[in-house]
């Protein structure tokens, strides 16, 4: 995959609507959605700011607040930019319920449930596949996702099948976590760091050490 996926979030916040506006939400219901408040987008890169968004959104409580705040800072699961394109919170939590239990299948090692919580997700799925001029000569093929709900599908399988484990920047001003594997290099699988790195940026690693010197 291109190591930049670009994608996007309304600064003026999402407005909720549904069978019942202005009544008490109920994630289990169907037909609430947001929509974007005005046309305005902030783009961000997913692979900087959120390479975890699979497990930030199997994490997201399943109330109206929990799932508006996830939009908020991370988009629509698709066709951000689009003042008319809307969320579906129950196709949103959907995704997080299948993330969540494809995870715990996995760290149980129960590959056949695990397959088949997969397969669910993979119909979300779309791609773009492009060949191009590779930075170091010759040619390289890239497959984009179409939108973050492939984003998120992809980073899931991704974590599962390269055997992923997520650390927590030990940077005071950061806090992120990033992608660890098995390797000998300062990079292992698939952009991924080392088990024994630290931080997640040599900008994080350069911060630390900067007010490391100021305590001493």
């Amino acid at each position: 995959m291109n190591r930049e996926f670009q994608w996007g979030y309304c600064p003026d916040g999402y407005e909720l609507f549904g069978p019942l506006s202005g009544y008490n939400f109920e994630p289990v219901g169907g037909g609430w959605e947001l929509s974007p408040k005005s046309d305005s987008f902030v783009e961000y890169d997913l692979d900087q700011e959120a390479s975890d968004i699979h497990r930030i959104l199997a994490e997201t409580e399943l109330t109206e607040l929990g799932l508006r705040q996830f939009v908020g800072k991370y988009g629509a699961l698709s066709n951000y930019g689009d003042k008319d394109a809307i969320c579906d919170l129950q196709e949103l939590r959907k995704m997080s319920n299948g993330v969540r239990n494809t995870l715990a299948l996995w760290e149980k090692n129960d590959d056949p449930a695990m397959f088949f919580e997969f397969e669910k997700l993979e119909r979300k799925a779309e791609f773009r596949l492009r060949l191009g001029q590779a930075p170091s000569g010759g040619l390289e093929y890239n497959f984009d996702p179409n939108d973050l709900a492939s984003y998120i599908v992809y980073q899931l399988a991704r974590e599962i099948s390269d055997g992923l484990e997520w650390k927590v920047c030990e940077a005071s001003s950061c806090g992120r976590r990033f992608a660890t594997s098995e390797g000998l290099g300062a990079i292992s699988k698939r952009y991924t760091k080392t088990k024994r790195k630290r931080f997640c940026s040599s900008a994080c690693r350069q911060a630390a050490h900067r007010e490391r010197k100021l305590k001493v």
